[in-house]
């Protein structure tokens, strides 16, 4: 059970964005919502009316075939009238092939790790008067097998078009057991009615079912991860911009009018970048920024396809960091740091993770966590050049995907408390590494997130990997090898005494 006594989004209101195409549209928010305590002492959250125009669509949108259901949280109204966006094609990145055999869902016991930790004192004993735990994901990343078979397992008439919730279930008691969850949703996330009016097709979730190489969303996956437990979505990664400039705007006026999560790593401007996100757990708090290496479709071409629409992906760039971070810890007790950074399928920081994990550590960040390699790279303590330390994971993988090798199978969580000392120091302890490991059969079906120590060598053997192969030869995994890559890359220090090497 979350601990939460009090949390807050502090952000601007910006501009109202109004659609008058159909009625069956939802109300977007271009302001920022700010969160308080409720009797519950769960979080909810106060949105300001949208106030912004944006130029109206030219093209004719025939009406979709296929009905929308009802969402089971409402959606806000449309944002003001924007022009239809044209399809923007990044380079591909990863693809899924269509699947060639069906193998068994496998079944097993999972045990969850515990989080519960005792507030700790410092080294020179000074006295922590408040601490809350926190946990970082990697990756949320959903190739179409995924899509497919979260639109399978949706139940007619009692779901909507996906149902993802049962891929996480083995690890949602560790997301919900701490006090403030982060993840790394790697693509927008899309109202299905916005694309349902923007693109002439019969069956709205084909939408989401792609080959060429860009990225989106269903809605469905902001509920799922609401359940989950999480409490904060990062959008700084090289696939925002996937689906052009208009696809980002109204990602972020659907997501800026949902209350369960608060998002940051995208913004409509430079203002609204300026109003860092801040939120407070036990009395401490905690200022969120994100930035990316870039985007696939480069921002100045996402302007040029489609002008008049609203967006800001923050990327890696020192001046700017330095004066966020001075920013940021004038109104917080604490900055999390989250980057899309390095080289794809390295073990290894490469030289801009280096030179950018030093100069945010000697410039306020208190935690850095990265992601990207689609692969875990390691956690060590960075100097913060005034005798304390920074804890930096360089990449805690790829949580969610069907990537081909196993390396980037392998993915986890990132656990830590954070203190706060009677003299107003706050310093990270108690920091966990537990690795997941993601599953999906021959078929790209059985899709599944379990911890590496629940993976057996049946299901090792039957994954999905086998539809890949390389200088034809199938890939393969084993249990075995999957803990030779998380002991060559993580210190003993950092993991549960069960997965350690001695």
């Amino acid at each position: 059970m979350k601990k939460v006594l009090n949390k807050k989004i502090i952000r601007l209101s910006a501009a109202v964005l109004c659609f008058v195409l159909t009625a069956a549209l939802f109300a977007g928010c271009a302001g920022q919502p700010t969160v308080r305590p409720s009797a519950s002492g769960q979080p909810t959250v106060d949105t300001p009316t949208p106030t912004s125009d944006t130029p109206v669509p030219t093209s004719d949108t025939p009406t979709p075939s296929t009905d929308t259901p009802t969402p089971t949280v409402d959606t806000p109204t449309p944002s003001t009238d924007t022009p239809a966006p044209s399809t923007v094609t990044p380079t591909p990145s990863t693809d899924t092939p269509a699947p060639s055999t069906d193998t068994p869902t496998p079944t097993v016991d999972t045990t969850t790790p515990s989080t519960d930790t005792p507030a700790p004192t410092t080294g020179d004993d000074k006295k922590v008067v408040a601490s809350f735990t926190m946990l970082a994901a990697g990756d949320n990343l959903l190739h179409s097998g995924i899509v497919k078979d979260a639109m399978e397992k949706a139940r007619p008439g009692v779901d909507e078009d996906f149902w993802f919730d049962d891929f996480y279930k083995d690890v949602k008691a560790q997301i919900s057991s701490v006090d403030c969850a982060v993840i790394n949703q790697e693509s927008i996330i899309l109202p299905k009615r916005i694309w349902q009016m923007l693109k002439h097709r019969d069956d709205v979730r084909d939408l989401y079912i792609r080959k060429d190489g860009s990225f989106v969303t269903p809605q469905e996956m902001y509920d799922t991860l609401a359940r989950l437990g999480f409490d904060a979505v990062d959008m700084a990664n090289n696939h925002a911009l996937d689906m052009g400039a208009g696809g980002l705007q109204w990602s972020l006026d659907y997501l800026n009018g949902r209350s369960e999560m608060f998002t940051f790593g995208a913004y409509y401007d430079e203002e609204d970048r300026q109003n860092i996100r801040v939120a407070e757990y036990n009395g401490i708090k905690v200022a969120f920024l994100g930035y990316t290496y870039d985007t696939n479709v480069p921002a100045d071409h996402a302007r040029a396809e489609e002008p008049g629409y609203r967006f800001l992906v923050p990327v890696i760039d020192d001046e700017k960091m330095i004066a966020d971070l001075r920013a940021a810890r004038e109104i917080a007790d604490f900055v999390a740091v989250f980057v899309h950074w390095g080289t794809e399928y390295s073990f290894e920081p490469d030289e801009l993770q280096r030179h950018t994990a030093k100069v945010l550590a000697e410039n306020g960040a208190g935690i850095i966590i990265g992601h990207h390699s689609h692969t875990l790279q390691p956690v060590e303590y960075l100097s913060d050049g005034k005798g304390g330390r920074v804890l930096c994971a360089y990449s805690l993988g790829t949580l969610v995907s069907n990537m081909m090798y196993d390396m980037n199978m392998l993915a986890g969580f990132l656990s830590f408390r954070v203190n706060l000392t009677e003299d107003g120091a706050v310093f990270v302890s108690d920091a966990l590494f537990t690795p997941t490991v993601f599953y999906y059969d021959m078929s790209f079906r059985s899709s599944r997130l379990l911890y590496l120590g629940d993976l057996t060598p049946e299901m090792a053997a039957s994954h999905g990997i086998g539809n890949y192969s390389e200088n034809g030869k199938k890939n393969t995994m084993t249990v075995e090898r999957l803990y030779e890559y998380l002991h060559g890359v993580i210190d003993d220090a950092f993991l549960p005494e069960k997965y350690r090497s001695a």
